[in-house]
């Protein structure tokens, strides 16, 4: 009784809240790379000509203690920490150190960064730097070997990407997608992105735009005049840090 009365709650409160149907993200890509650069220093977006958009930095690291802390000094906009292959924490220009859970010896430094946009106007209009620059440092000591690769991010919208099922996916960040019936949408006209970290989202191929768990807004619009009639829909999600194996549609935008 107890579990049918729960079920009833969900089924209540996602019709309260708008919610349509629910679908299942059965495949997987990694990211997609473009040239390395090797550097004895950080290199921002700038120095690599990217104008937006986002950057692996990699490093081979050796700790001599352990739980050693990571301090880089200037992170423009957002960093997501791998250690290991592992999400570890995130990093942006008000927060920037944090402490790593590992023993002592070789270990692989992975951040992701985040482009949120450049400034266009004002003073800092000369400090429009982006990505990862100036020093960073593990427990106090220079990194100094850097593999520095802009992310294709738009290949999220072409057919270069590489699907297998998302149970032979790995933890790093990459795509998620799944396919979904028109009709079964009811009217929905959002993707709710609750539960997700950071990342971009693409309809059938057409890009419908980002979200980010700190932002307030929560859901992304669906380019309805992209839609198909039947069941062969695609929802394409990038995502740094938090993905989700299904992910719901709304009918109204969601707020925090």
């Amino acid at each position: 009784m107890k579990t049918i009365l729960i079920n009833i709650w969900l089924l209540l409160s996602c019709a309260t809240l708008g919610y349509s149907q629910q679908v299942s993200l059965e495949k997987y890509a990694p990211c997609l790379f473009g040239d390395t650069m090797e550097s004895s220093a950080l290199l921002s977006m700038n120095d690599m000509g990217m104008e937006f958009g986002y950057m692996l930095y990699e490093a081979d690291v050796v700790t001599e203690t352990p739980d050693p802390v990571l301090e880089v000094e200037n992170i423009r906009d957002y960093a997501a920490v791998y250690w290991d292959g592992r999400f570890a924490g995130e990093l942006d220009d008000s927060h920037k150190s944090l402490p790593l859970k590992a023993v002592e010896g070789a270990h692989k430094l992975q951040i992701y960064v985040e482009n949120k946009g450049r400034i266009t106007y004002g003073p800092e209009i000369l400090d429009n730097s982006k990505g990862l620059f100036g020093r960073a440092m593990l427990d106090g000591i220079d990194i100094e070997a850097w593999r520095i690769t802009p992310i294709n991010l738009w290949d999220g919208a072409s057919g270069a990407l590489k699907f297998r099922d998302v149970s032979d996916c790995s933890q790093l960040p990459g795509y998620w997608m799944g396919n979904f019936d028109k009709a079964a949408l009811d009217g929905a006209n959002y993707v709710d992105m609750t539960g997700w970290g950071m990342g971009e989202v693409w309809i059938n191929g057409q890009y419908a735009g980002s979200y980010w768990e700190k932002s307030g807004l929560r859901t992304v619009e669906i380019p309805q005049h992209v839609l198909k009639d039947g069941k062969m829909n695609q929802i394409v999600i990038f995502e740094l840090k938090n993905p989700h194996i299904s992910i719901n549609f709304a009918k109204e935008q969601l707020f925090r």
